[in-house]
């Protein structure tokens, strides 16, 4: 077999290092079974699984989910794997795979111990190393593939097509291939790692006080020495990232990844910890070590502290003219970090400081190479190798600068005091004070005018041709506190308040965030970086001023920046495009180009689908994983749901936002960071429950998360139910109406035979009581009075009689007529009896001031009682007849009143023998038929009225 060998020097830097990345770190505070980490692992759904020497749990970004196994008391993981979406892990003494949320054994061992477990190339094998053998897993049989010569001892195997097998032990590598064993390496050799066709393994060579480590790479039958390193005494622990990327663990607290040609792209170190393994996926590191798990939240951000030599409580940070970076602490302790990022002590100026002297903010290293850093009582002066101190005095009083600003167009500095603003010539370091209204001025800057702007602790004063001036008319005056302020590319001004970040274009002054901010520095002319309490804010100019989305980014311990309370004014951005942000803890290194927008969107899924009656006593229904297709079942009186979820993202879990809805309840979206929704009083129906979730920098999910619903109705509640009730409705409502109309037809048929009867009855008394004697008479009365020449009377009669005759015959088909048309045809009808009979008949009508002569009333139903009277009453008396009808209203009934003062009925009926009686029989019959059609009824009585001596008085009707 042809051995290449390819040697790549590199030196690895195993001391501790001048900073450190931003990371998150996890223990059992967090949900951790136990501290030490020793296994890690990616499934295909994203979660992180974590192995530790107490078991084994799962990880989301946010939360920990310990998983039982069948045999609680071997705990002591010691590898995990996933096994195209099936998840294995390993002890020392057994193998147990992930069954319904449980891990259950498949292999235990009884003698020796297990060293590894791996699969096969065909992935369906499962291999367990042991100390001094392999075993093959299929089906549940065991087949011993190899066995170690005598006294050897495996520490670790590959599977490689063809049958073929890798491993290593205490003398070498070795490879099997069936009877020949071919030698790959020398010595103590500990791990190899696989990815794709292409084996990695280490091989670690001491000779007295010096020791090789050498890592090989395999393939294609050849093997070349991939990485080496001298003077290492501890074989690394290797693993390969999804990228191919070699993942390098050395010296138990630093780590280093290499690229496929072996770059070394990246590297850190965790003092004060020992790394178990690490685990790279995507851009996120995963360090397993013995306290706790640690995430590498951003490679953007590096942390100096004192454990990096750092001094405490920087406030000023600048670059020098020869591209280093100095750095001034409050209690004066300076250091420099130089070019090959070496951090030293420095303290020249000690030698010219008082020992009470404090650096304040906002120093800078002049367009000269000068150092200008402001102090306690002045400012102190570095040019080269000569130094200088000058004190800010006005009045006999000491004068604390608080800024510092210079202006290349005069040459001079400007400090920006308790007592307003120094004017210092670069030269001569003369001194020159403009008073700013006893306001303690923090920071200077010059707007696109060429004007300075002073912002202090009451407002912004404005300085032009060594005059204090005002804002224009047109621009809005700054009267708040203002701390910093600088100008964009476009001219604008950016200001920093104590209530937020604001933007000032000279037309008005908008906020663009909320917070309290304490510096802001312009970056590359194409953005704008500000701090504040908690964090930093990252703006792209250019998406901020097109109106595009994600303009914005703030960072904070949720996704990289860790410092807190960011130093007011001390920022510097060199020339590499380096940020340096001192804080309260730490010094930070801000690398925006490094600085990663994830577009990926997270994983989202619904862990569990719950649902309740009305007593909201959750039963879970279904959790991850669940098939989404499937329709969840649900009866009608589980009409309540409840639904959690979450979006698997480790680098910034806070900031996962979520839009969800249930169709069939709702077509609108909700859009929040909450975890958890319920639905509650769902009718029968189907119902789908669709999740989104977003990354911190606004990426969604393209396709949902769905989870389908049906609750099943009653069967009061069915569609086949409510059918048959809208039909039977229907049905009875068709009945209804026939039996509606039929009797309406009825009714209109026996309401026309009643109008025929009534009609018929009244024609019938008509007739009767409009006889001919009545009609003769009258007309003879008429006829004498045209004899004796009195015209005008008979006339008058004449017309009477006609209108009579007319009544009798027009509307013959009717059957009701107004009291007004009643009562006129009985006047008229009494005063040709009167012109018959003269004085022998008299008659009176009385009518009440409310009744209404418009009320309908029977026809003739007053005319027929009057002729009876006349006819039975007063004809055959021989003088003083009366007739008196009166009309009034009683209890809501029309009261008609007839009163004659005749013979009475007794007398009448044995003199009139021809009266039959016919016409009051068939009104008595009239009413009865009126009175079955009527909530009113209609009746009459006749009542014989006497004298005290029993003679007949009249009739009263």
């Amino acid at each position: 077999m042809k051995k290449a060998i390819i040697f790549l020097f590199i030196i690895w830097n195993v001391t501790i290092f001048a900073q450190q990345y931003s990371y998150r770190q996890y223990t059992i505070f967090d949900g951790l079974p136990q501290n030490q980490v020793v296994s890690l692992c990616l499934d295909d759904y994203g979660f992180l699984w974590v192995g530790t020497k107490g078991g084994i749990s799962r990880f989301d970004g946010k939360n920990f989910k310990k998983f039982e196994s069948d045999n609680p008391k071997d705990n002591h993981i010691e590898e995990i794997l996933n096994n195209n979406g099936d998840l294995y892990y390993q002890t020392s003494i057994g193998v147990y795979t992930l069954t319904n949320n449980k891990f259950v054994n498949v292999y235990t061992v009884n003698d020796g111990k297990i060293e590894k477990l791996l699969f096969g190339q065909d992935v369906e094998s499962l291999f367990v190393v042991k100390s001094n053998e392999i075993l093959k897993l299929t089906d549940g049989e065991i087949e011993t593939i190899f066995t170690i010569w005598q006294d050897g001892y495996i520490l670790d195997a590959e599977i490689l097509p063809d049958d073929k097998i890798l491993i290593s032990n205490v003398d070498g590598v070795y490879l099997i291939d069936g009877e020949k064993q071919i030698k790959l390496a020398n010595k103590y050799s500990g791990l190899i790692v696989r990815k794709d066709n292409i084996n990695y393994f280490t091989e670690q060579l001491v000779e007295g006080n010096n020791s090789t480590w050498k890592l090989y790479k395999y393939e294609n039958d050849e093997s070349i020495v991939f990485l080496e390193n001298k003077n290492v005494y501890h074989a690394a622990e290797i693993s390969i990232s999804d990228l191919g990327e070699l993942c390098i663990m050395k010296n138990y607290h630093t780590w280093m990844i290499f690229d496929t040609t072996g770059l070394r792209i990246d590297m850190d170190s965790l003092p004060n910890n020992q790394i178990n393994i690490i685990l790279k996926a995507g851009e996120t590191v995963f360090l397993g070590t013995e306290n706790g798990l640690f995430i590498r939240q951003s490679k953007a951000f590096l942390n100096y502290t004192e454990k990096h030599k750092m001094p405490k409580y920087i406030w000023t940070i600048f670059e020098t003219k020869q591209h280093e970076i100095a750095f001034a602490a409050y209690d004066t302790e300076m250091a420099i970090l130089d070019k090959n990022n070496n951090l030293a002590e420095y303290s020249e100026h000690k030698e010219l400081l008082d020992i009470a002297e404090r650096f304040y903010m906002d120093g800078l290293c002049s367009s000269k190479g000068e150092w200008v850093i402001p102090t306690t009582q002045g400012v102190y002066f570095k040019n080269g190798n000569s130094q200088l101190f000058v004190k800010l005095m006005l009045n006999g009083y000491i004068s604390t600068p608080l800024c510092c600003y210079e202006d290349t167009t005069t040459d001079t500095y400007l400090f920006g005091t308790t007592q307003g603003v120094f004017i210092c010539n670069t030269q001569t370091k003369d001194l020159k004070n403009i008073q700013t209204d006893k306001s303690n001025v923090l920071d200077i800057e010059k707007d696109k005018f060429g004007r300075l702007w002073f912002c202090t602790n009451k407002k912004v004063f404005l300085f032009e041709n060594d005059t204090l001036t005002g804002f224009k008319a047109s621009e809005p005056n700054i009267n708040e506190s203002t701390v910093s302020c600088c100008r964009d590319i476009n001219g604008n001004m950016w200001l920093a308040h104590k209530t937020g970040l604001y933007l000032y274009d000279f037309a008005e002054e908008r906020k663009i965030y909320d917070g309290s901010f304490t510096f802001i520095n312009n970056y590359k002319d194409t953005h704008i970086i500000a701090g504040s309490t908690f964090g930093i804010l990252f703006i792209d100019l250019d998406k901020l001023y097109n109106g595009e989305p994600n303009a914005m980014r703030f960072m904070d311990r949720f996704n990289g920046f860790i410092g807190i309370e960011c130093g007011q004014n001390g920022t510097c951005v060199d020339s590499k495009g380096n940020v340096w942000i001192p804080t309260s803890e730490s010094v930070v290194k801000f690398m925006p180009d490094k600085l990663e927008y994830d577009t990926t969107p997270p994983m989202t899924y619904i862990y569990e689908f719950e649902y309740s009656s009305s007593d909201l006593i959750w039963h879970t229904k279904c959790s991850h994983p669940y098939k989404p297709d499937s329709i969840y079942n649900l009866d009608w009186t589980h009409n309540n749901m409840r639904f959690t979820f979450h979006g698997i993202e480790y680098s910034c879990p806070e900031r996962v936002k979520y839009k969800y809805r249930l169709r069939g309840y709702s077509d609108s979206w909700t859009v929040d960071s909450t975890e958890s929704v319920v639905f509650t009083n769902l009718d029968p129906g189907e119902y789908v429950f669709e999740l989104y979730s977003c990354n911190e920098n606004g990426y969604w999910t393209k396709e949902p998360t769905l989870l389908k619903i049906h609750i099943v109705p009653a069967f009061w509640q069915t569609i086949f139910f409510k059918i048959a009730v809208v039909l039977l409705s229907m049905l009875l409502s068709v009945f209804s109406i026939y039996l509606y109309m039929r009797s309406k037809r009825n009714k209109e048929l026996e309401k026309r035979n009643v109008e025929q009867q009534l009609i018929s009855m009244q024609m019938n008394t008509i007739n009767a009581q409009l006889d001919p004697h009545f009609v003769f008479n009258a007309i003879s009365a008429i006829g004498t009075e045209v004899q004796e020449n009195n015209s005008a009377k008979a006339y008058d009669y004449y017309v009477k009689v006609s209108r009579l005759l007319r009544s009798s015959l027009i509307d013959k088909d009717k059957i009701t007529r107004s009291l007004k048309k009643e009562l006129d045809v009985v006047k008229d009808y009494l005063s040709l009896q009167q012109f018959r009979f003269g004085e022998r008949i008299k008659f009176e009508i009385n009518i009440a001031p409310e009744i209404d002569l418009d009320t309908i009333v029977p026809k003739m139903c007053i005319q027929i009682f009057v002729e009876n009277a006349v006819k039975h009453g007063l004809e055959n008396k021989k003088e003083g007849g009366e007739i008196k009808i009166d009309i009034s209203v009683a209890n809501n009934y029309l009261i008609v009143m007839i009163l004659d003062n005749g013979i009475g009925r007794d007398a009448a009926a044995k003199i009139n023998s021809r009266s039959t009686g016919t016409g009051l029989s068939a009104f008595k019959d009239f009413f009865e038929i009126l009175n079955k059609y009527n909530s009113q009824k209609a009746g009459f009585t006749i009542t014989d009225k006497l004298y005290h001596d029993g003679t007949a008085a009249g009739t009263e009707v």
